[in-house]
């Protein structure tokens, strides 16, 4: 059997008798976005988990349904260490992905976690997308285009 050459992240080639056979490698994906939208994220997670992804989304962390009560919330990140298990996984996967639909007449809204989360991603040079458009918020669209975020307008086929 020939060498195994790593061409990228998503393709590995195997040279077998001359000829070069091509396997596209799952990758995994974290979903990032507004608590508000869990249920939406756990569909898009099942959405990209038949499309070959492997997904963590919001929800896999934490049993039950999610609070509303802000005291609540903040006392289940606390409980279930939900800041540094994001970061761990993003840490293990390839793409961070934003479910940043609109919200409180935001179109594009993006949270203060899921601002952090891109951020970290980022700075582990990772691919970040967000599912929607570019929010037109001034105070951080300049940081989400200094960290190449790639808008998909809800076509996750550019979703690589």
């Amino acid at each position: 059997m020939g060498a195994t050459t790593i061409v990228s992240i998503e393709e590995v080639l195997y040279k077998q008798g001359g000829k070069v056979r091509r396997f596209v490698m799952h990758k995994r994906v974290v979903i990032v976005g507004s608590m508000t939208f869990h249920k939406e994220m756990q569909a898009l997670k099942r959405v990209l988990v038949e499309r070959g992804w492997t997904a963590f989304a919001p929800g896999d962390e934490t049993p039950g349904d999610y609070p509303i009560n802000l005291k609540e919330k903040a006392a289940r990140k606390v409980q279930y260490d939900v800041f540094t298990l994001y970061h761990r996984e993003i840490d293990a996967g390839d793409v961070v992905l934003c479910y940043n639909a609109e919200k409180n007449g935001t179109p594009g809204y993006i949270g203060a976690n899921a601002l952090i989360e891109l951020g970290y991603g980022a700075a582990l040079k990772k691919r970040l997308y967000l599912l929607f458009q570019l929010p037109d918020v001034p105070y951080y669209r300049e940081e989400l285009l200094a960290m190449s975020v790639i808008p998909l307008h809800e076509n996750l086929d550019n979703l690589v």
